[in-house]
């Protein structure tokens, strides 16, 4: 469903006739199809963009920005679309989108997040009406959740939550909150110089901090949560109920499991696995994503297990592998953190979270996680 999110006082000066309308699209009959008809329905400043708006990364809004109207073909991902759309566009501006499916599913994952979907082919005119009529308050569009989820205890969970949400803001200047749970270490105050309570805490112009005192998984529907394009949540699982892991699993819209080469992390983010599988099965209309980080916070050792051997037990490739950082010391908070060479594993995960990048999934051994299932079962 859609929302007119609150201005601030310098958006209420502005008129929306000094506002514009934009429309991108990379098929030139489409886009100029679109735009004749929202002028004809009465709506000034229109402009336009040829661009696939998915995949470029070249893609400049004006300042004063109404709302957009978005192409996106037969593209069928719809929470990376989501992302990426949450990741481009400010909260104060509408979005709507429209493709050449023509799917109910899919039209009501988007209005799930608050965006509105036409099929392109005989919804243009409602599309045209609905923007006419100023495109009525009655949802919201919430912020993009990004859970980091903690596998064993002292493993590192709020640096990366922190390293993460700086990377974002950094590559997209819209406001993120960084949530740190219940259940975590709470030293993100020493780590960051901050004091924290239950109050929000600014730490820069586009990032600010929270620290959960009450609540296992906040409900990030909530007003208090409106202002934010992203809000990286900071929570450890290693000591979690099933019914817990449920509840996050519910709850997150995108996933990350940390893990260490313990077989305890393993364990633990099998669990919460095995949750997320079941949440997806039974709720075919979500949509969800789920990346693994395997932090490798101590110098390796040769008993232990390999990339292979642990993606067989976890039945799920591992996303990105944070290497091992010798005498981090004030590297910690460094931009530059886990940089080998041109490698820069964090801008790579940022990259999927965003979905401007799709994760590689690699092939698992089945037969052997059956057997590695039962023996964890016993």
């Amino acid at each position: 469903m859609l929302l007119f999110l609150q201005k601030d006082d310098v958006r209420k000066s502005k008129s929306l006739s000094e506002k514009s309308t934009m429309v991108i699209s990379s098929r030139l009959g489409l886009r100029q199809e679109i735009c004749q008809k929202i002028r004809m329905g009465g709506v000034s400043q229109v402009e336009e963009i040829n661009a696939n708006f998915l995949t470029s990364d070249k893609i400049e809004l004006p300042e004063f920005l109404n709302g957009v109207i978005i192409d996106i073909e037969n593209y069928k991902d719809t929470a990376k679309a989501v992302s990426i759309i949450y990741s481009k566009i400010p909260r104060d501006c509408w979005c709507v989108v429209v493709g050449d499916i023509d799917s109910i599913a899919v039209a009501q994952k988007f209005s799930e997040s608050g965006i509105a979907y036409f099929y392109s082919t005989f919804q243009l005119n409602d599309m045209v009406e609905q923007i006419a009529s100023g495109l009525p308050k009655v949802g919201g569009r919430k912020a993009i959740n990004i859970s980091v989820l903690g596998c064993k205890g002292g493993i590192g969970t709020t640096l990366l939550s922190y390293q993460l949400s700086r990377s974002i803001t950094h590559a997209k200047s819209l406001p993120l909150l960084l949530l740190q749970g219940d259940n975590g270490s709470h030293d993100i105050d020493l780590l960051l110089g901050k004091k924290l309570n239950q109050d929000v805490v600014a730490y820069n112009d586009n990032l600010d901090l929270k620290r959960e005192t009450s609540v296992f998984s906040p409900d990030f529907s909530q007003e208090d949560y409106g202002n934010y394009n992203f809000i990286v949540f900071d929570q450890n699982i290693h000591n979690c109920e099933k019914e817990q892991l449920n509840q996050l699993a519910e709850n997150t819209q995108c996933a990350i499991l940390l893990i260490d080469y313990s077989m305890s992390s393993v364990r633990v983010a099998r669990k919460f696995l095995d949750e997320y599988e079941r949440v997806q099965r039974s709720n075919v209309r979500s949509s969800r994503r789920l990346f693994i980080c395997l932090n490798e916070s101590r110098p390796a050792l040769d008993a232990r297990l390999s990339l292979t051997d642990l993606q067989t037990l976890l039945g799920h490739p591992i996303t990105i592998s944070l290497p091992y950082v010798k005498k981090a010391g004030e590297k910690l908070m460094a931009p530059g953190l886990w940089k080998t060479g041109r490698k820069q594993p964090l801008d790579q995960l940022m990259r999927y979270v965003l979905g401007v990048e799709e994760a590689k999934n690699n092939k698992q051994n089945a037969p052997m996680l059956t057997q590695l299932r039962h023996l964890f079962s016993r």
